[in-house]
């Protein structure tokens, strides 16, 4: 980094250095570290690893500024995750937002599984009505971070056990998909797109679904 800021001072990929630096620092347990070099800078990426930082230190409310401070320089796919993410965070009681708040600080790191396995591990002492949104987010770090059997265990959980819930509806479509990409899940592919389709005709991925079920019947002729 001193390096770097002595060659290029003012070069844009400053931002981009500084959060990456600050990442491993971070993931290195130099919460100190990380803190001191993100003060150094500002732009999205930056913004973004300080509001992971402010996560690690259970600073919900400051890390969820944080985070939406980031978004205008952010590629509209990362944007969506985030808004949702912080969205979430604010609707959580305290002590399972804590939770979440841990498992992402893993999921940012690229530990997928890990930040799986810290909701899953919690979920008996989360009120009953946080489980499927929390379910739902820990199925998609797990994905994102590469940890995709994990990912379907935990959708097909939130399909058993919360059917009514409307994070089903986009869990099943996703479960449908992974089935799929094997031989011997197609069947179980189609039957759970079926039971999208007509039991949550209003839900919104409902025509990703249909056309996900089209695609697959006619592989099947």
């Amino acid at each position: 980094l001193d390096s770097f800021q002595v060659g290029f001072p003012k070069a844009p990929e400053m931002d981009e250095v500084v959060a990456t630096i600050a990442g491993s620092l971070l993931a290195q347990g130099d919460a100190d570290g990380a803190r001191a070099i993100l003060e150094e800078v500002q732009g999205p990426r930056s913004a973004l690893q300080r509001g992971y930082l402010l996560l690690d230190g259970g600073q919900i409310e400051g890390a969820s500024k944080a985070l939406l401070m980031a978004l205008p320089g952010m590629p509209p796919a990362e944007a969506t995750d985030v808004i949702q993410f912080v969205s979430l965070l604010g609707r959580l009681a305290p002590a399972s937002a804590q939770v979440l708040a841990r498992a992402a600080v893993l999921a940012h790191d690229g530990r997928g599984e890990a930040a799986a396995g810290v909701v899953r591990d919690a979920l008996d002492s989360i009120p009953d009505k946080e489980r499927p949104p929390l379910l739902a987010e820990a199925a998609r770090m797990a994905e994102r971070g590469g940890a995709k059997p994990t990912a379907a265990d935990l959708r097909a959980r939130l399909i058993q056990t919360y059917p009514d819930a409307d994070e089903s509806a986009e869990a099943m479509l996703s479960l449908a998909r992974y089935r799929a990409a094997s031989p011997d899940g197609v069947a179980e592919a189609i039957h759970l797109l079926e039971t999208l389709v007509t039991e949550r005709p209003n839900a919104a991925v409902v025509p990703d679904a249909r056309r996900e079920l089209e695609r697959l019947r006619r592989a099947g002729t």
